[in-house]
């Protein structure tokens, strides 16, 4: 699952023009959009569109959020969002799920070295 993941992921990098970026989920700029990977895909997955104002909220209400939840699990999407922003495991318990999360969020950052957002 994880490669093809991966692959789809990049293959939604380069559809939709956009950069990879980091502890950000979506920022419109004059120079162009940037987008954390499960925007980008859920964009090209047509689960949500650029202007969808969801996709700019962290937190719980976040529409790719939730819809990632139901496709993985709520465990995993933290693992992934750990790792892949850079935060050190910081469950204490981490389950089967979040570590392997955790696992493909630091092989995604490897392979896109994203952005950080400016200040």
């Amino acid at each position: 699952m994880n490669d093809a993941l991966l692959d789809e992921i990049k293959a939604a990098y380069e559809k939709l023009g956009m950069a990879c970026i980091r502890r950000c989920f979506y920022l419109h700029e004059e120079s162009g959009d940037s987008a954390c990977p499960l925007v980008v895909l859920a964009l090209a997955r047509g689960v949500v569109e650029k202007d969808d104002p969801g996709i700019r909220i962290d937190g719980g209400g976040n529409l790719v959020l939730d819809y990632f939840s139901s496709q993985f699990s709520e465990s995993w999407l933290y693992g992934y969002l750990d790792s892949f922003d850079s935060v050190e495991n910081c469950t204490r318990n981490p389950d089967r799920a979040y570590m392997d999360g955790f696992a493909f969020g630091e092989k995604v950052r490897q392979e896109l070295s994203p952005s950080e957002p400016p200040e």
